[in-house]
């Protein structure tokens, strides 16, 4: 497991100054909580160019940017309230679209109480409160909450 987070660093270290798209994945058979260990904590600082990017995890350990990294769309599994904090501090200032792979809008028709609770609440909740960032919040399918 040590080794190929190495192998991933050390290939970052040597092409991530020119990425502008990256995708990081976790192995299908991966135990819970391995995916964040798949996720270098120097990743913006590794890939400066990058504007596209695809995390394992949904709280990613990543550290904040000298200047404003150009980042402008990112995709995680599920959304967790500590890194909606994260993003509101201005982790990534030049965010505009962040997609919840795993998660999906309820439809129009269900029933306002029902929308508040669980996965459907936090997407909600990540939807207003990044919509004053002028951030967009989509589905695993690409779409945007209706209303």
């Amino acid at each position: 497991m040590a080794a190929e987070l190495a192998v991933e660093t050390d290939l970052l270290a040597a092409h991530g100054y020119s990425l502008r798209s990256l995708a990081l994945v976790e192995k299908p058979n991966a135990p819970p909580g391995v995916a964040t260990e798949h996720c270098p904590p120097n990743l913006l600082h590794t890939c400066p160019s990058l504007r596209h990017l695809v995390l394992p995890c949904s709280i990613p350990p990543l550290e904040r940017y000298p200047g404003r990294h150009p980042l402008t769309t990112l995709s995680i599994p599920r959304p967790t309230a500590e890194f909606l904090a994260a993003l509101e501090r201005g982790l990534l200032p030049s965010l505009r679209v962040i997609q919840l792979r795993d998660a999906r809008w309820l439809r129009a028709g269900v029933a306002s109480i029902a929308r508040q609770t669980g996965v459907a609440g936090e997407m909600g909740r990540w939807r207003v409160r990044l919509g004053r960032l002028r951030v967009r919040v989509l589905d695993g399918t690409g779409r945007e909450e209706e209303r």
